[in-house]
């Protein structure tokens, strides 16, 4: 995907969608598509044109998954109940729905940023902040087990304090 740059938004690039065609026509492989974030910020919902977007591409193409990750909020936002947990919930469950009962959906655990403290960070760091996530998406979308986790390793390798209380073994 690229920027067009004059604010509508991302658009795909040709080139992109006939080499993924060509590639699932020759392969037969495995396509996950890599979702964008979504998030909270200033009250709002943040980069859903980008989320959804992406969506829509995912299923031209005939993605048999989408990794997507836990939203970008602050975890002082992130609730049960909250504003934020409410809009984002709502979005994740949409996505769900028009992701439709075929394609897999894995939610990927994300580490902290350069800056951030233990204190002072996002959502979704903790192994049991994205398993919460999970289990209250297949809750509200009244199918246990339909949205699994997608673990990268990297990601919790390279999580600062978080990563010397929950080791990858662990």
């Amino acid at each position: 995907l690229r920027f067009n740059g004059k604010g509508e938004g991302w658009m795909p690039e040709p080139e992109l969608s006939q080499l993924v065609v060509k590639w699932r026509e020759k392969t037969g492989g495995y396509l996950s598509v890599h979702m964008p974030a979504i998030g909270w910020r200033d009250g709002q919902l943040s980069g859903e044109e980008r989320f959804w977007h992406s969506l829509t591409l995912a299923k031209e193409w005939g993605a048999d998954g989408l990794t997507v990750h836990v939203p970008s909020v602050r975890l002082g936002d992130m609730s049960q109940g909250s504003e934020a947990w409410d809009a984002l919930l709502g979005c994740y469950v949409e996505l769900v729905r028009r992701a439709g009962d075929k394609m897999a959906i894995g939610i990927e655990n994300l580490h902290m940023k350069h800056g951030e403290t233990d204190g002072d960070r996002n959502f979704g760091y903790a192994p049991h902040e994205v398993a919460v996530w999970i289990d209250a998406i297949n809750e509200a979308v009244g199918q246990p087990g339909r949205v699994g986790h997608v673990l990268d390793v990297g990601h919790a390798r390279n999580n600062g304090i978080i990563a010397s209380r929950y080791p990858v073994g662990r």
